[in-house]
C-alpha cells in the first residue's frame, strides 16, 4: 500500500505539473487570443484536471463530468481542425 501512495503522490504532482504548464494556453483561449494548437493543449489541460479528479478521488460523479465534457471537447475540436484543414 505504500508504494501505492507513493505512486498516486508521484503521478498527482506529474498532473499538476502539466496543468501549470498548460495553463498559458488556456489562459490565451479565455482571452480569445489562441494561437493555432491553443485548442489542443486547451484539451490536454481538461484531460490533466480528468486524471486529478480521478487520482484525488475528489467525486466520482466530477471525474464522470469532467471525462464527458473531455470526449465531447474532443470530437468538436476534431471536426472543427477537419473542416479547416484543406
Amino acid at each position: 500500500m505504500l508504494l501505492a501512495d507513493a505512486l498516486r503522490g508521484a503521478a498527482l504532482c506529474a498532473w499538476l505539473f502539466c496543468l501549470a504548464c498548460l495553463s498559458p494556453a488556456v489562459w490565451r483561449i479565455l482571452r480569445r487570443r489562441g494561437r493555432y494548437l491553443d485548442p489542443i493543449w486547451g484539451l490536454v489541460f481538461m484531460l490533466a484536471i480528468n486524471r486529478v479528479t480521478f487520482i484525488t478521488r475528489l467525486s466520482l460523479e466530477l471525474s464522470h463530468l469532467t471525462a464527458g465534457l473531455l470526449a465531447i471537447a474532443m470530437g468538436a475540436v476534431t471536426l472543427s481542425f477537419q473542416r479547416h484543414d484543406r
